[in-house]
């Protein structure tokens, strides 16, 4: 795998460099989570920022980016997103509770590929691919076919680019088509059914398969300094999600990570001083 994509942010030697801030879905404490709207705006305010996105399947086969499975939390519109074209996601409006905003359609993961291409947007995908979603794929094909044909198609450059997600056979899946992708695995250590995983057990699983970035929630009781030191002595990366409260992200920061990951980025920029 090449080094120049090893990582967001590039880390080559633990405490070379502070960690980068990721924009939760565009920044969702400010903006519609998930919108070109909110996207533009995290990357004109922010230095430097990542902005992480979210993709599943319509009923087409499109990818669209939304975090639930359903639309009634986000949108103006209910029932699954599955059982929706991406012409009828695109008609729903994500801003709908948003103050101040105008309508904001779902949008397609390619239209943010594309414009993110031509504007320099850094970007993290988190493929919605979990058991007891409607959408779940339990090889990890399709969503690795479908969004490596995308990444081809929009020449989207791979050095401003990581996929992370919640089921290890989704970026098993990834890792032949393109080992040039950065690679991440979410985890939280309450699921129920014995699938929640330590931030130990996170990184263990991330060495045994090649991944890049270990991905726990920031309240994982194990995680702390001497498991992230770890990590970089082993080439790896430390990113927590989603660390919204001033208190959180003050316990985080003297962790020396590679990236946090907020609703609110301007919190944690402040935080890092």
């Amino acid at each position: 795998m090449s080094e120049t994509h090893a990582t967001p942010g590039g880390r080559s030697a633990p405490g070379q460099m502070t960690p980068i801030v990721v924009a939760h879905a565009g920044g969702s404490g400010y903006a519609p989570a998930n919108t070109l709207g909110a996207y533009r705006r995290a990357h004109e305010t922010y230095d430097e920022v990542w902005m992480e996105f979210d993709a599943q399947f319509a009923a087409d086969g499109e990818l669209m980016a939304i975090h639930d499975d359903t639309l009634d939390r986000t949108t103006d519109a209910s029932g699954y997103v599955a059982d929706r074209t991406s012409q009828e996601l695109k008609l729903c409006n994500a801003a709908a509770e948003w103050t101040g905003w105008g309508f904001e359609p779902i949008p397609r993961v390619r239209e943010i590929l594309v414009e993110g291409r031509d504007a320099g947007w850094q970007l993290i995908c988190e493929i919605k691919n979990i058991p007891g979603q409607r959408n779940f794929d339990p090889s990890g094909e399709r969503y690795a076919e479908s969004l490596c044909a995308l990444l081809a198609e929009t020449q989207f450059p791979l050095e401003r680019l990581s996929m992370i997600c919640f089921w290890a056979k989704t970026l098993d899946a990834i890792k032949p088509r393109n080992g040039d992708i950065a690679l991440g695995f979410l985890s939280v250590p309450d699921l129920p059914g014995g699938l929640g995983l330590t931030a130990a057990e996170n990184l263990a699983l991330c060495r045994e398969r090649g991944y890049h970035v270990a991905a726990p929630r920031h309240s994982t009781p194990d995680l702390n300094r001497e498991l992230v030191d770890g990590a970089h002595a082993d080439g790896l990366q430390v990113h927590v999600w989603t660390t919204n409260e001033p208190q959180e992200i003050e316990r985080v920061v003297g962790f020396d990570l590679d990236g946090i990951t907020s609703d609110y980025p301007d919190r944690v920029y402040e935080a890092l001083g």
